[in-house]
């Protein structure tokens, strides 16, 4: 649903939500940008490529898919979420600032010359559907 993959290029977050994301490091592997919602803030229509959201204040996140269909993430300090490439649009729909790092993945050259090279295995196949599933993982208690 919002993790659409689309060959589409999907507006650069950096470029048309600036006021919410900020970016704080670029190499070749990943791009991270600290991200701060106001209560009620929005941001419009934007893409990601395959990324990892790490919640650093609790809360609550109303994402909307180009087709319409929207869900809503009440996020916690520490919980961690992966997310596939896609776009969606964001709204703060609490009462509280929200906080988060994205870091967006990039393909390593090792990765390209492999899937141009090799055919995944269906057990690889198996692996990345799991991995690829937007399992949120909640806080590590220690």
């Amino acid at each position: 649903m919002l993790a659409e993959k689309s060959k589409t290029v999907w507006p650069d977050p950096n470029m048309v939500a600036a006021d919410v994301y900020t970016k704080v490091m670029e190499n070749d592997r990943v791009r991270v940008f600290d991200v701060g919602f106001k209560p009620g803030q929005k941001t419009v229509m934007h893409g990601h490529p395959d990324h990892v959201v790490y919640v650093l204040s609790d809360f609550t996140l109303h994402l909307t898919a180009p087709d319409g269909t929207s869900q809503v993430f009440p996020l916690k300090t520490g919980q961690t979420i992966f997310m596939e490439a896609g776009p969606h649009a964001a709204q703060n729909i609490g009462k509280t600032e929200g906080h988060a790092l994205v870091i967006e993945l990039k393909e390593s050259r090792m990765q390209r010359s492999i899937q141009i090279s090799s055919p995944a295995t269906p057990s690889q196949q198996a692996s990345q559907e799991f991995i690829s599933r937007g399992k949120t993982h909640e806080p590590l208690s220690g």
